[in-house]
């Protein structure tokens, strides 16, 4: 499936290794400033769990993925944010002012999240979009070989326009 720019979506996290999952999580925006979680899809948080996919301009497969639900005291849209450049395993995902920009790499028709990062005293290994244990969207650590890019996570994009 391609991405369509400024689409709607919900985004259902894959486990490494699933192509399809029944049930299962979504990516559900809180408040800003505060984690994003790993909720599932059941009415209460049916509006928190649409996304908008806005292209970065100039950059291939570059994105914001920005809230269309929850937006910051002046209006401005809140997106997955790193907040600062910081990059450790765990780190978690907030929602932040306009957001971070992510690379969306195609896995067998479902998307890996990469941080998009420009530092060059990371070597060996990139940084995804998972889900920790207690269902926050956390970066996942991932070497640079063929055989670890089985376990990046996943998300399944649901377009939803």
């Amino acid at each position: 499936m391609s991405l369509k720019p400024n689409a709607v979506c919900n985004i259902h996290f894959i486990p490494p290794h699933c192509q399809e999952v029944i049930g299962g999580v979504y990516a559900t925006a809180v408040a800003e400033g505060a984690p994003v979680n790993a909720l599932a899809a059941v009415p209460s948080t049916f509006e928190y769990q649409e996304w908008k996919l806005v292209p970065v301009e100039g950059k291939r497969n570059a994105y914001l993925i920005q809230s269309t639900k929850i937006f910051s005291a002046d209006h401005a849209p809140l997106g997955f944010s790193l907040q600062d450049s910081t990059v450790i395993a765990g780190k978690e995902v907030v929602l932040g002012i306009n957001g971070s920009e992510w690379q969306l790499m195609e896995v067998n028709g479902l998307y890996a999240i990469q941080a998009n990062l420009n530092n060059p005293h990371i070597i060996g290994v990139t940084y995804y979009i998972g889900v920790s244990d207690d269902g926050k969207l956390v970066l996942k650590p991932c070497a640079i070989t063929p055989a670890s890019f089985a376990n990046r996570p996943t998300w399944q994009f649901n377009i939803q326009n």
